[in-house]
């Protein structure tokens, strides 16, 4: 005996799970697209600025690390280091465009200050900014030995 056909709506098929994450994606990216599309040529991103690091000459290395050395007081000062502080430089950059890198090492009153190492990033236009694992003021009580130092030998 053959049943008659069910009176119910026609079934519609069903997008498997791989299919339906590649249409999602495609709907995403012409969305995004739509979006950051410049409206016009004055929208438009200027060309990017070539900010690659380059190779530098032994001299020249010398020359930036000489540079880092005589700016160092100021550069302590611009960043709002505190007086007791001082910059020891530990290497030197620079980019494609010009900005000069100069990586120094922290010290309080002459002391080595551990994890104070900081990297100063110098715009051709002169623009300073720094980047430091420890962005904190440093606060010491004492810097004098409280050990003599025949007892530490």
């Amino acid at each position: 005996m053959v049943t008659p056909p069910s009176p119910r709506a026609p079934r519609r098929r069903r997008l498997g799970p791989v299919r339906s994450v590649v249409a999602l994606s495609a709907l995403t990216a012409a969305l995004l697209a739509g979006i950051q599309a410049p409206s016009s040529a004055a929208d438009a991103p200027s060309a990017p600025v070539d900010t690659a690091p380059i190779t530098v000459s032994p001299e020249e290395h010398a020359d930036l690390l000489a540079e880092a050395t005589r700016i160092a007081a100021e550069t302590a000062t611009a960043l709002g280091l505190d007086p007791q502080e001082g910059l020891q430089p530990s290497d030197a950059g620079k980019d494609a465009d010009g900005t000069t890198h100069f990586r120094y090492e922290r010290t309080f009153s002459g002391l080595p200050v551990l994890g104070g190492d900081l990297v100063v990033h110098r715009s051709p236009q002169g623009a300073l900014s720094a980047t430091r694992a420890q962005a904190g003021r440093i606060a010491v009580p004492s810097i004098t030995p409280t050990v003599s130092a025949p007892r530490t030998a």
